[in-house]
């Protein structure tokens, strides 16, 4: 029996309508299929209009419908050749939570969903989608093994969060969750989420820290349920549409809101002190928020495998060492980068920016823009090697005369540089019209590098 949700009523009643005419053309009955034929087309299109302009906690409850598809579903309509895999090796196997490899498209991949179930038994079996410690840990036991094999891992949430019983909380429940959310940030293979129905807290967030997060329609992503939000804020369970509204929790609302899954250019430990404004208005968050501080990354490493691997080759060469293409993988540099910014209507601006590797040092002053990912910097850069020892061959006999131009300040070469372009494709270049400028160093910092 289809199940109706409250703002769903007059549609309900078109459709008992029609299945009471539907009733009435059975054999020794009267032909009414015009009438029914009308009925249909007028539900169908009230149906479209309420739908179209649903409120969020309207949203918050088409997330939650009890007919909606559960992981399980996608799962068995998009992958083939499915293997389950169980346990966390440690205590026990949780089925809210599945997992296991298959093929998407012909390609291997390991998936995950959390499982609500389709009815009184399987909730009960699957504890509603809420995971407990041993059902995150299995999650990153699966994703730790996509890993080691290279496999991309996709997951389907809907969960109202994860469970908050006692057993699970002294089992370390908030452990479980966070080492799963630092297992899929540290992941080096393609992470895709997919909030199919409810993506609440943690528990959700456990297997959605993914370097791509899709959302469907009538789907919800918050931190909190619009219920525990009324019951905190207003002590009460009447202000529930009041909190689904606040919240912004719907699709529509993080679309608004900037929210985007992009990797970070450089990954690591960010040590950083800012001063944060964000006026109110019309605007989009994005270009209302103010930022001023500074920061520093001791240990990054860019996540653009492109960028890193050009990054990689450069510091071989900037210290005078020379690899061949039958030589081993190069190991990857750990950069250093610190700088003062501001941020203002989408655009972050250095006033400086001191980047550090084996070898090289660089400052330099620019922009980035966060609505096209583009940016601009200028600066100078520093190396150990002459130029004529960063190559081999008839180059660098012919680059020795030059050599000595471009000894500066003790470093082997010192030459003005640019990086421009996008976060995908950037573009390094020596600028000779930025030469007699002299970016602003860090404190202490690039001096003592010298």
């Amino acid at each position: 029996m289809r199940h109706f949700l409250d703002f769903e009523k007059p549609i309900a009643e078109l459709e008992g309508k029609i299945e009471e005419l539907r009733r009435m053309s059975e054999p020794g009955g009267i032909n009414i299929a015009d009438e029914v034929g009308r009925l249909t087309a007028v539900a169908d299109k009230q149906l479209r209009a309420t739908y179209a302009k649903l409120t969020p906690w309207q949203k918050t409850q088409v997330a939650r419908h009890p007919d909606r598809p559960k992981a399980r579903d996608y799962i068995e309509t998009l992958i083939t050749e499915f293997t389950p895999l169980a346990g966390d090796r440690a205590f026990a196997d949780d089925a809210a939570v599945l997992g296991g490899m298959g093929r998407f498209r012909g390609n291997p991949v390991m998936v995950l969903g959390t499982e609500k179930g389709s009815d009184t038994e399987s909730r009960v079996k699957h504890n509603f989608g809420m995971a407990r410690p041993e059902g995150y840990r299995k999650a990153r036991r699966l994703i730790e093994l996509a890993g080691r094999f290279h496999m991309p891992v996709l997951t389907f949430i809907d969960t109202a969060g994860a469970y908050p019983g006692i057993d699970a909380e002294a089992r370390g429940q908030a452990e479980a969750i966070a080492r799963s959310i630092e297992t899929c940030l540290q992941l080096r293979v393609p992470l895709v989420a997919a909030i199919i129905g409810e993506g609440g807290s943690g528990g959700a967030l456990a297997l959605a820290a993914a370097n791509r997060v899709l959302m469907l329609e009538h789907s919800t992503y918050s931190v909190i349920s619009p219920e525990a939000c009324s019951s905190i804020i207003w002590r009460s369970g009447e202000n529930t549409q009041d909190a689904a509204e606040a919240l912004k929790l719907t699709a529509q609302d993080l679309l608004k809101l900037g929210v985007k899954t992009d990797p970070p250019i450089m990954t690591g430990t960010v040590a950083m002190k800012t001063k944060l404004s964000l006026p109110p208005g019309p605007a989009d968050v994005a270009n209302r928020l103010k930022l001023a501080g500074t920061f520093h990354i001791p240990q990054g490493f860019f996540t653009n495998e492109k960028l890193q691997g050009r990054i990689d080759s450069f510091s071989m060469r900037s210290l005078g060492k020379h690899t061949n293409q039958n030589d081993q993988e190069m190991a990857s540099v750990r950069s250093d980068l610190q700088g003062k910014f501001t941020l203002n209507q989408g655009l972050l601006s250095f006033s400086f920016l001191h980047f550090q590797i084996p070898g090289t040092h660089a400052d330099m002053t620019g922009d980035y823009s966060l609505d096209g990912n583009t940016f601009d910097f200028h600066g100078l850069l520093r190396l150990d090697a002459k130029l004529s020892q960063m190559t081999t061959g008839w180059k660098s006999i012919l680059l020795k005369p030059v050599d000595p131009f471009f000894q500066k300040h003790g470093a082997g070469t010192e030459v003005p540089f640019k990086v421009t372009g996008t976060r995908s494709e950037p573009h390094f270049g020596l600028d000779f019209g930025h030469k007699d400028e002299q970016p602003p160093k860090s404190q202490g910092e690039a001096g003592a590098s010298r």
